[in-house]
């Protein structure tokens, strides 16, 4: 009976293991689809700035950016580092996409004497099931992994 008992704790014992494993793959399939879904949309966004011809100096369109927050550090490209353009996410389970352009928010929203010329809006609005792929393949691919 105390051999039983032992291997049953036993058993137990390594599960947390196991569950620590597959966190850890989980969360690491999320931080990938989580810059996936960053690069995606900064993308889709500084073409549609084109697209909606808010385009005179190209300023907008190169600041666009992302952030996403890995290894309990923030993990941003070149000009979210250089001016801060986007908020770091505080949870590793958020991107962020955004310029620090000053009037990046009038030509998405418009103004009294200006239409809306959405651009960052419509780059999620437009992609939401390609998103949610991302999602769907980096977890697949990480339950994989984890077998």
């Amino acid at each position: 009976m105390a051999v039983q008992e032992f291997g049953k704790v036993r058993a137990v014992g390594k599960r947390p293991i196991q569950d620590n494993m597959a966190a850890t793959i989980i969360r690491q399939s999320m931080e990938r689809a989580l810059e996936a879904v960053g690069v995606l949309l900064e993308k889709v966004a500084a073409r549609n700035v084109r697209e909606v011809g808010a385009i005179d100096t190209g300023r907008l369109r190169g600041s666009i950016t992302h952030a996403t927050k890995a290894e309990g550090r923030s993990a941003v490209t070149a000009p979210a580092r250089q001016r801060d353009a986007v908020h770091r996410p505080s949870s590793k389970f958020e991107v962020w996409i955004g310029t620090n352009v000053e009037y990046a928010p009038h030509v998405e929203y418009g103004t009294k004497k200006m239409t809306a010329r959405p651009y960052m809006r419509p780059a999620l609005d437009n992609n939401r099931k390609l998103v949610r792929k991302l999602f769907a393949d980096a977890l697949a691919e990480g339950f994989q992994r984890g077998k």
